[in-house]
Order: C-alpha cells, then sequence, then structure tokens
C-alpha cells in the first residue's frame, strides 16, 4: 500500500505548494500582445451635437503585433487606428471620437482584434459620459 499511495501524496503536496499564493488565470504574467495605460475613459459632459475625442494609448510587448479590426457598439462612435505591423517596444494609439447624438448617459465599446506573436487576441475599451443640452 505505501508504494503507490506514496507518489500520489507527494505530487500533491508538490502541486499545492507551487500553486500557494496563485489566483486562478489573474496570476499568470500577460502574454505578449498590446497593454494600454488605460481601458476606460469617461469623456464628462459633452453638449448635444457636440464630439469628443479620446486616445487609448499602448505598447507593444510581442516580436509584431498587427491590429486587425477595430469595432465599436454604436455608429455614433468612431475610431482610427495603426494599420502598419508594430515592434517590440512601439506605442501607438487607438484614437475615439464620441458624437453626441442623444441626450444622457453613454458608455460605448471598442472592441480590437489583433494578431500578435502567432495568435489572435482582443482586447476592449471603453468611453463614457453624459450629453447635455448644449
Amino acid at each position: 500500500m505505501r508504494g503507490p499511495l506514496l507518489p500520489a501524496v507527494l505530487c500533491l503536496l508538490l502541486c499545492a505548494v507551487r500553486g500557494y499564493g496563485q489566483s486562478g488565470p489573474a496570476a499568470a504574467a500577460p502574454g505578449p500582445g498590446l497593454h494600454f495605460a488605460h481601458a476606460t475613459c469617461h469623456l464628462g459632459e459633452i453638449p448635444l451635437g457636440r464630439q469628443r475625442d479620446t486616445a487609448f494609448v499602448f505598447g507593444t510587448s510581442a516580436a509584431q503585433a498587427l491590429i486587425v479590426s477595430v469595432r465599436t457598439s454604436c455608429s455614433c462612435t468612431g475610431v482610427r487606428y495603426p494599420r502598419k505591423p508594430l515592434q517590440r517596444g512601439e506605442r501607438g494609439a487607438i484614437r475615439v471620437r464620441y458624437d453626441a447624438r442623444e441626450r444622457g448617459s453613454f458608455r460605448r465599446r471598442v472592441t480590437v482584434r489583433y494578431y500578435a506573436d502567432g495568435q489572435h487576441r482582443t482586447a476592449q475599451l471603453c468611453v463614457s459620459g453624459t450629453v447635455v443640452d448644449d
């Protein structure tokens, strides 16, 4: 009985010691890709009929990264982004313009799809604010 039980106990102990202090995927080091300085931007109050611009600045930790597409959750939100491949250490920005067409609070999602070091990846950005009477 001692023979088969000892390796199983040692394996469990090793797994427990190696996993101590970690809590799932968040504990893993981030993989190569685009790393944004911030993923959300509150635009504050915007007068009805006006536009407000912001930029999401990022750095590249992959040997090479290419932004494939940037989509928004509403036609009131436009984007501009780099179309050329980015090398490790390069910085760039995704520029977002919100067109205040309706009164009230808003929260718009921007989905960035990119290819980095042989893997397809996705990043989620968000702009929010409130449209007020001019």
